[in-house]
């Protein structure tokens, strides 16, 4: 997977992909760059919850990577989902990007 930029930064998904993993909650995620809308793009993390937990909530998710992260490695939006859709061992990022497209248009979903 090639890197995303973040206002002028190189962000492998998989260095933030691993840090999520280690929330207790989480079973695995998949992080993605999108639009802002603006010029650049965001980092979006889609977290599946580990059986038998409540996925954590976004601002829960932010917190846990404030201080594990560098600040532009923080997703900037984090979704929950059942479970992440893989392609071999990695998440599969175009189901990712539209299953985060598709949660980003949703009504109450910030």
């Amino acid at each position: 997977m090639k890197p995303i930029r973040i206002g002028g930064e190189n962000v492998f998904p998989d260095e933030v992909e691993a840090v999520l993993c280690y929330h207790p909650a989480i079973a695995a995620a998949a992080v993605i760059g999108m639009s802002d809308g603006r010029s650049g793009e965001v980092l979006v993390a889609l977290v599946a919850p580990k059986p038998g937990q409540t996925a954590p909530s976004a601002e829960e998710v932010r917190q846990f990577c404030i201080g594990r992260l560098t600040g532009f490695k923080v997703p900037h939006d984090v979704l929950s989902v059942d479970a992440i859709e893989r392609e071999g061992r990695r998440a599969d990022y175009e189901w990712a990007r539209t299953t985060a497209t598709a949660l980003l248009a949703s009504p109450g979903v910030p």
